[in-house]
C-alpha cells in the first residue's frame, strides 16, 4: 500500500519521529556490482545490489534480496550478498526480490596471499582527525584485491592512535 505513515522511536521517556513515504513503485531489474568478480580463495567479495525501480528511482537493497550459491564448495554467499571463496572453480551466485532475479558469475582462484600493503604510505594526521587505511592483497598468480575489510587492524600504541 502506497501512503504516508509516521514513525516513532522512544526511549526513557525521549522520542524522536520521521516520516516515511511508500510508493507505488515497484522493483523492475536488479543490478549487483562487482559484476563477475575473481577472489582468492579464502578471501571475501561484498556484492551491493541496487533496485531500479519502475519510477526511474533506485534503491540499495543489498540486504532486501535474497541471495543463493550455485556450488558452496566452491563459494558461499551470506544473506548480506558477502561471498567466501571457498574452493578453486567458478559458480553462480544468483538473487531475487519480489520475483525478480539474476545471476553472476564469481570465479574463485587457488592463488595464496603473498603479501599486504597498507595505503596511505606513513600518513601524518591532526590530533582528532581520522585518516582511512587500505590494505591490499598480492597473491601468488599476480592478482591483487582489496582485503580492507577482511584484515584485522591493531594499533602499536592506542594512546597514540
Amino acid at each position: 500500500m502506497s501512503g504516508n505513515t509516521p514513525i516513532t522511536a522512544t526511549l526513557n521517556g525521549i522520542a524522536g519521529s520521521t516520516t516515511v513515504t511508500v510508493s507505488a513503485a515497484t522493483v523492475s531489474s536488479i543490478t549487483v556490482t562487482p559484476a563477475n568478480p575473481t577472489v582468492g580463495k579464502g578471501t571475501e567479495v561484498q556484492l551491493t545490489a541496487t533496485c531500479n525501480l519502475s519510477d526511474g528511482t533506485t534503491q540499495d537493497c543489498t540486504n532486501q534480496v535474497s541471495w543463493i550459491s550455485g556450488n558452496n564448495s566452491i563459494a558461499t554467499v551470506s544473506s548480506q550478498g558477502l561471498v567466501t571463496g571457498v574452493g578453486a572453480g567458478s559458480t553462480t551466485i544468483t538473487w531475487t526480490l519480489n520475483g525478480v532475479s539474476g545471476s553472476t558469475t564469481v570465479t574463485v582462484t587457488s592463488a595464496t596471499l603473498t603479501s599486504i600493503t597498507v595505503t596511505p604510505v606513513n600518513p601524518t594526521i591532526g590530533k582528532s582527525t581520522t585518516v582511512q587505511l587500505t590494505a591490499t592483497g598480492k597473491f601468488s598468480d599476480g592478482s591483487s584485491q582489496n582485503l580492507t575489510t577482511q584484515v584485522s587492524w591493531t594499533s602499536g600504541n592506542e594512546s597514540v592512535a
